[in-house]
């Protein structure tokens, strides 16, 4: 089993009961976008950009009602990517996006730049909860 499968699957146990709009389906129509802006960007890096996409929201704070939940859960992430042999800097990668990805991060100046596979996330997530 590839490593995105198991990373889809990992994603769709932790939001299988979402009901903040945070869903699968969320994720899905996500990962979606992405792959469209991805096929326009040779220099990215698919398995980044995927992985990040559909784990972008596997330890959002919304989702959880204390800061530890939301430690908890992104430890947890990573102990499986770490399992699945995911290199340790490809996830330093995947954790920077979904770390600084935010809306509230960047309007509150809390948000660090993102490199090119970032960018097709945070523009994938944003094109969705507009209705893209």
């Amino acid at each position: 089993m590839s490593q995105l499968t198991q990373i889809t699957h990992y994603m769709q146990q932790a939001l299988a009961a979402d009901q903040s709009g945070h869903s699968v389906d969320h994720i899905d129509r996500v990962v979606g976008l992405a792959n469209k802006i991805l096929a326009q960007e040779p220099t990215a890096d698919p398995f980044i950009v995927q992985a990040a996409a559909l784990l972008h929201d596997v330890y959002d704070d919304k989702l959880f009602d204390t800061p530890a939940e939301v430690v908890a859960a992104k430890n947890a992430l990573a102990d499986f990517l770490t399992t699945i042999a995911v290199s340790p800097r490809v996830q330093t990668q995947i954790f920077h996006i979904i770390d600084n990805m935010s809306w509230s991060k960047t309007l509150a100046g809390q948000a660090a730049s993102l490199d090119i596979n970032g960018q097709i996330v945070q523009d994938a997530d944003r094109l969705e909860a507009i209705g893209a």
